[in-house]
């Protein structure tokens, strides 16, 4: 019983790391294309 609920935690693990690699490589790609330094910026400092 516990070796099967093992493996489920494992799947998910594995799903939520595959998600979060495609948000970071998406981001990461969106922000080399667009060379848009305020999506960093505003998310780190407030506007003045």
């Amino acid at each position: 019983m516990s070796e099967h609920k093992g493996q489920g935690l494992k799947q998910v693990v594995g799903i939520n790391l595959a998600i979060a690699q495609v948000l970071l490589w998406w981001y990461t790609r969106r922000f080399a294309l667009t060379g848009d330094y305020r999506i960093i910026r505003t998310s780190f400092t407030p506007d003045p």
